[in-house]
């Protein structure tokens, strides 16, 4: 059996995301603009208060946040690991959760090959469930806090993007397995 192992250069997909992230908050800001016509300190419901009541208004709406945002990262890699379970003969036997600590970076990672497809979707499910659905249901529904919510998990699932793009070539074929260390992956011709 041969393998293959690809990884992500991390400075590369840094410059990367730090132009996509920039490039999303311009759209989503024109989005936003767009369909709400309004100035975002009104979508807040904020009209004519005094400076301790917005003080305290968000402060409250930024320890939510950043609440929402904690939970949205741990549940982020528990949706990697789920989806990857369901694939795996032996479920979350096969999946190991973990926080590198000296970047402070949670992570979830497959022991076992999967089917292409299957790592694909493993892969890919945070992004659509934590990241672009409350994006859209936020524009939808004219909630700026779920709407930047959505935006800023969208931006943690970079390194899932990046993954996904280094999987467009490889046949359905192949299997894959988590790189245990590195961010990437490793490629099984079998």
């Amino acid at each position: 059996m041969n393998e293959r192992k690809v990884t992500i250069n991390m400075r590369r997909l840094y410059i990367l995301s730090t132009i996509g992230g920039i490039a999303l908050q311009i759209v989503s800001y024109h989005l936003w603009c767009i369909m709400w016509e309004n100035p975002f300190l009104s979508s807040f419901g904020i009209h004519k208060i005094t400076y301790s009541e917005a003080e305290s208004y968000f402060t409250r709406k930024i320890l939510i946040f950043i609440a929402l945002l904690i939970i949205g990262v741990i549940l982020h890699e528990l949706i990697h690991g789920i989806t990857w379970a369901l694939f795996s003969p032996r479920h979350f036997k096969d999946i190991k959760f973990g926080i590198i600590w000296t970047s402070f970076m949670p992570y979830c990672h497959c022991k076992i090959p999967l089917h292409v497809n299957q790592y694909r979707i493993g892969a890919i499910a945070p992004l659509i469930i934590l990241g672009i659905f409350p994006y859209i249901l936020g524009l939808l529904l004219q909630n700026l806090t779920v709407f930047i919510l959505g935006i800023f998990l969208i931006l943690g699932a970079v390194g899932d993007i990046a993954i996904l793009w280094n999987t467009r070539k490889i046949p359905a074929n192949k299997t894959i397995q988590d790189h245990p260390t590195e961010p990437g992956f490793i490629v099984y011709d079998l």
